[in-house]
């Protein structure tokens, strides 16, 4: 029953609670370790975005002057197919085609007049000389006479032809090279401007890119910079850098509703951190007191020796004395005993301890004995302050106090406090004068 009555003793009580809010707060501390990591990853993946999202600003400024330049490029490769065209151009005139079909369509036409010539001469001889018909020989001479002028005929009328022909390509090939002169000069100015557009084209690329690079210095790291503006296609670089802030903003939404789902665990630990700090500081006040009342238990033990040395017969007559008065002479003996405490003899001669006695009995012998050490502790006329000293006594042992008390103490000032009117009755019955302050 003692070590029960111990464990709920306040400092045992707060004890305990402290060591139980420790074991929860190491628990809870994981949780702030993993808010401190969630916040600083997310704090990395906002920077993350923001970096993204100046890379994609660099790199739609990039896309834009490539666009430009794309834009020259496509200038550049007009002029260059206008050359290409007019290099075709001067080498069909200086190369013209031959209308061979005409030829041989010409050449075929010739073979079939030879042998057609050929077939009637050699008609001719064989009716002359082997079928000898004077109509026949004369109809194949005169076939083959026509034949011979016709092919004569035409062959001048070519012949004509080729030199009226040769005439006019004369005048032409003149009017071809002045044509050739006049392309070629053009194909020159174009290559000038050619040149000239590609060579601004290449600076003001250059001067662009080094705009942009200069606008960044300080916001974004050179290398990152340079790495970015190497990139040849912006387009695929922009979509993969979007890509990449979204996934980054998920990973923070899901973050934030990990973080949601620890903060009451969080405020729990809150509580108890404030728990812990009032706690912290009843158990220092109760240890202080606690220490006190170590010094003060010290001090009374080394009294008790001390006043146990001291004890004389004189003493323990005067207990018994005061206990007889008051008991109305039912226990006459009281000693003390260092087993047991306060013994008292009861009618039969036996001793028994005091915890035995009735709780009004016990009441009268503490009293007895209160009233017994400051007599023989102290020489001065102290007070006697009793509170609610009486609430265990009937009216007869009432009665024997307050008569003991007027009688023996005359000489000294005696404050009862009480909280009934039984005191007071018992004073006016006995004529005992008294000062009454009602609170």
């Amino acid at each position: 029953m003692v070590h029960g009555r111990s464990q709920d003793r306040p400092i045992n009580v707060i004890s305990k609670r402290l060591n139980e809010i420790t074991e929860e707060k190491e628990y809870l501390n994981q949780f702030v370790e993993k808010k401190y990591d969630m916040e600083e990853t997310k704090q990395s993946l906002e920077e993350e975005i923001k970096q993204q999202q100046m890379n994609i600003e660099v790199l739609k400024q990039l896309k834009k002057i490539e666009e430009h330049k794309q834009i020259r490029q496509e200038k550049i490769k007009i002029s260059q197919n206008t050359i290409k065209e007019y290099q075709r151009k001067i080498e069909e005139m200086t190369y013209p085609k031959k209308d061979t079909s005409n030829q041989e369509k010409n050449s075929k036409y010739d073979m079939i007049q030879l042998i057609t010539l050929i077939v009637l001469m050699l008609f001719t001889i064989l009716s002359v000389m082997v079928i000898k018909n004077d109509i026949i020989s004369a109809i194949s001479i005169v076939l083959t006479t026509l034949s011979m002028i016709y092919l004569g005929y035409t062959q001048y009328k070519k012949k004509v032809a080729f030199h009226s022909k040769k005439e006019l390509q004369s005048v032409d090939n003149q009017k071809l090279v002045a044509q050739i002169e006049v392309m070629k000069e053009t194909i020159k100015t174009l290559q000038q401007e050619q040149e000239e557009l590609s060579k601004q084209s290449e600076t003001r690329y250059k001067e662009e890119i080094e705009k942009i690079r200069n606008a960044y210095i300080g916001i974004i790291p050179i290398k990152t910079i340079d790495e970015l503006l190497s990139k040849k296609q912006a387009d695929i670089e922009i979509e993969v850098a979007n890509n990449k802030i979204g996934e980054n903003k998920l990973k923070i939404q899901s973050i934030g509703l990990d973080k949601s789902s620890i903060l009451p665990k969080l405020e729990t630990l809150a509580n108890l951190e404030e728990e812990y700090a009032r706690l912290e500081e009843e158990y220092q006040t109760l240890m202080f007191q606690n220490e006190a009342i170590e010094l003060a238990k010290q001090e009374l033990e080394k009294a008790y020796y001390q006043m146990k040395k001291k004890v004389t017969p004189k003493f323990t007559n005067q207990l018994s004395e005061i206990m007889k008065k008051i008991s109305n002479g039912k226990y006459t003996n009281i000693k003390l005993d260092e087993k047991d405490g306060l013994i008292v003899e009861i009618e039969n001669g036996d001793y028994i301890p005091a915890d035995f006695l009735s709780i009004g009995t016990i009441d009268q012998l503490y009293l007895s004995l209160r009233l017994g050490a400051g007599t023989e502790i102290s020489e001065e006329t102290l007070p006697i302050i009793l509170d609610e000293a009486f609430a265990y006594y009937d009216k007869e042992r009432l009665e024997n106090i307050l008569e003991f008390l007027h009688k023996e103490y005359s000489n000294r000032q005696i404050i009862i406090l009480t909280c009934t009117d039984r005191e007071k009755a018992i004073l006016q019955e006995k004529n005992i004068n008294y000062y009454e302050i009602e609170l």
